[in-house]
């Protein structure tokens, strides 16, 4: 048979060969597809390696819904090149896309025992589908790959990735274990597993599989940003450091590694702020050894114009900064300054709504690459450059390292050094900066008269209610604080003042508190200073800030952390009617709270030392009239206080931003201004260095 038909093809003219195949195309380019199988049929009778024909032959079957009809076509020729693989992939790609799922599945179905090069193609379409967020489409096409005894660990591992994102955890893990029976020691798998760990919160098995995942293979930076990551869940901020640290040496360029790593040293209190000042150094020169050091402005350098500012931050949202961003935009001078928000984050919110309506302008940059930001900052012809981020998750510090503004300041978001030569000030106070701080910073200081932030109560908060301990009878200490923020030191403390206070107890409440093994070594860490566990209430973060702040109604006095402050917290418990205990120390994120007491009046409140925190907790619980007062008087205290004064905040920021921009103009060659600051005006905030 196959003598004849090569002799048939012997016979035939090349010109029929070549315009039979051009007759297929055409039947099927015109939607003929009976036809086209027909002609495919009687071409590949005559040509039976024609593997232009044997696809197109596969294509209609598929086209007409005769799927079986189009396995047994592909198996039958799928040693030929270019093979029908690609044909089958193209038609299941197209089907999903026209929102045929259930004729691709059907499909799928035929082709589950596919080929090894067919199976290499889904695999390539499931990947497709998942980096398209498609992650249904995935898993169809990827159970069909699993589906096979040929399945590599790839496609296990897709299938994985596909399920996590539609929130099928459970068999997402099994899945992700089946592939590392195929192929136990993928890091990639080994992470991803470890990943779906983290998110259940089961933190033991993440540790575990991150860790495997490096003894895979050391050089994969990403286990070790997560496994540090978990152990800040944990609470187990040396431990993390120390990976930090790690993944810093096998991937010296992980700008999200070496933020990490800054700022948690910011929560430990056995590293000395000197050292932690040369970390930032250290690792900012090293971003900003990255970038291209070709600055020029085009500013008009007229001091008495209308100043541009420019908002940098990934959190310009429903976020602890807004409630001190808010209050600066709404009571601005307008003649003076014009604000444009760079939303780098990509969530936006009522809260989003609320600063763009204050903002002159507002961008949606998140996808904007560095260098592209830059260039946009820049033609926006903004005066000063204002980021609000640090070394905090979504910062844009590399953005500022090419200084696309006159004048780059920083503020608010993070409490330390951004360790960057071209961010130029830091705006903050006399209280949580004093004179002779100035040496831990690589900006400039400038000190405002009053707290370096303004808070804005939210607008959902409920009704102060009376002190509990006048129902209950006994004292409740409570800390609404991040549990990172909850170091050994400050668990000495509180234990020391339960033990004080008889039968009182202490609710604590906070991201990482839904951890089983966080939750477990607090437990066990106040046990043994002999604090009974019914004593204690741990309870997980509450999202809805209503409900969050109604917790306050459980709480009569609230304990500030240490060496870490509250912010946000600080002003919710104030706000709620709680007063606040706080320990003052030496750097600024532990006399946060001493400013946020000082601009409400209740300097009594800051400790200078762990035995007044002590004495001034115990003297607080034992006077319940004082609580009352508190109580009823305090909401009413803080709308009149320093702290909620927006006009006064924004004409204080104000004057320190004309200030800053007035300093840079006099240092170019055109400069002009209607009047001169002195005495104990604006320029008195900028003290020589």
């Amino acid at each position: 048979m196959a003598r004849q038909a090569k002799a048939r093809r012997k016979a035939e003219p090349a010109g029929d060969a070549k315009g039979r195949l051009a007759k297929l195309q055409a039947l099927f380019a015109e939607r003929h597809f009976d036809a086209a199988a027909t002609a495919a049929k009687t071409l590949l009778v005559r040509e039976p390696t024609n593997g232009e024909a044997k696809r197109l032959l596969v294509l209609a079957l598929l086209a007409q819904g005769l799927f079986d009809q189009a396995a047994t076509a592909h198996a039958g020729w799928r040693g030929a090149r270019p093979g029908s693989g690609p044909a089958v992939v193209d038609w299941v790609r197209r089907a999903m896309a026209e929102g045929h799922r259930d004729r691709a599945a059907d499909c799928l179905r035929q082709f589950a025992g596919a080929d090894e090069a067919l199976l290499g193609n889904l695999c390539d379409l499931a990947a497709e589908c998942c980096r398209q967020s498609r992650f249904a489409d995935a898993a169809m096409v990827a159970r069909t790959v699993t589906a096979s005894p040929k399945a590599t660990s790839e496609g296990f591992n897709i299938l994985g990735a596909a399920l996590r994102a539609l929130g099928q955890l459970d068999e997402a893990v099994a899945v992700y274990q089946r592939a590392l029976q195929i192929d136990p020691d993928n890091s990639q798998i080994l992470y991803n597993l470890g990943n779906l760990f983290r998110e259940a919160e089961k933190t033991d098995l993440a540790v575990t599989q991150y860790c495997r995942a490096i003894n895979a293979n050391a050089q994969f930076a990403s286990s070790y940003l997560n496994l540090g990551n978990v152990l800040i869940q944990q609470a187990k901020l040396v431990e993390a450091c120390d990976v930090f640290q790690l993944g810093l040496q096998a991937d010296p360029a992980h700008a999200v590694m070496a933020d990490n790593l800054l700022g948690t040293l910011n929560y430990r209190d056995d590293v000395d702020p000197e050292t932690v000042y040369d970390l930032h150094r250290y690792w900012a020169q090293r971003q900003a050894d990255q970038v291209p050091r070709t600055f020029s402005h085009a500013n008009a350098p007229v001091a008495d114009r209308t100043i541009r500012i420019g908002i940098l931050s990934a959190d310009l949202r429903e976020h602890s900064i807004t409630y001190f961003l808010e209050p600066l935009l709404e009571h601005c001078d307008r003649s003076r300054l014009e604000f444009i928000g760079y939303h780098t984050g990509t969530v936006e919110d009522a809260t989003s709504a609320r600063l763009r309506a204050l903002a002159t302008d507002w961008r949606r940059v998140s996808h904007q690459s560095d260098a592209a930001l830059a260039d946009i900052i820049r033609t926006d012809a903004i005066d000063i450059l204002i980021e609000l981020s640090g070394h905090t998750r979504g910062n844009r510090l590399p953005v500022c390292a090419r200084k696309p503004a006159p004048v780059v300041m920083t503020w608010l978001g993070y409490p330390n050094t951004t360790g960057l030569a071209d961010v130029d000030y830091r705006l903050t106070d006399a209280i949580v900066d004093p004179p002779g701080t100035d040496r831990l910073y690589t900006e400039a200081l400038v000190r405002l008269p009053d707290p370096f932030l303004c808070y804005r109560p939210p607008d959902s908060a409920p009704p102060v209610t009376p002190p509990p301990c006048l129902e209950k009878g006994f004292i409740t200490f409570g800390s609404f604080n991040n549990p990172m923020k909850i170091t050994p030191t400050t668990c000495a403390l509180w234990a020391r003042i339960l033990m004080s206070v008889p039968n009182s107890r202490l609710w604590l409440k906070g991201r990482y508190f839904s951890c089983d093994t966080t939750r477990a070594k607090y437990i066990k860490y106040f046990v043994g200073a002999g604090v009974e566990e019914s004593r204690l209430v741990i309870e997980k973060r509450i999202d809805a800030t209503t409900d969050h702040l109604k917790r306050y109604s459980e709480i009569d006095i609230a304990l500030d952390t240490y060496p870490y402050n509250g912010t946000t917290t600080t002003c919710e418990a104030l706000w709620m009617g709680v007063p606040v205990i706080s320990r003052r120390g030496a750097t600024h994120a532990s006399r946060v709270g001493a400013t946020l007491l000082a601009g409400v009046g209740l300097d009594d409140c800051v400790a200078g030392t762990d035995f007044q925190y002590l004495t001034t907790a115990i003297a607080l619980a034992g006077s319940r009239d004082r609580l009352a007062e508190f109580r009823a008087g305090m909401r009413d205290r803080l709308r009149t206080s320093r702290l909620c004064d927006g006009p006064r905040f924004a004409q204080a920021m104000g004057s320190a931003l004309t200030e800053a921009w007035r300093r840079w103009c006099a240092t170019q060659p055109r400069f002009r201004i209607a009047g001169t600051t002195g005495g104990e005006g604006p320029a008195a905030l900028f003290e020589k260095r």
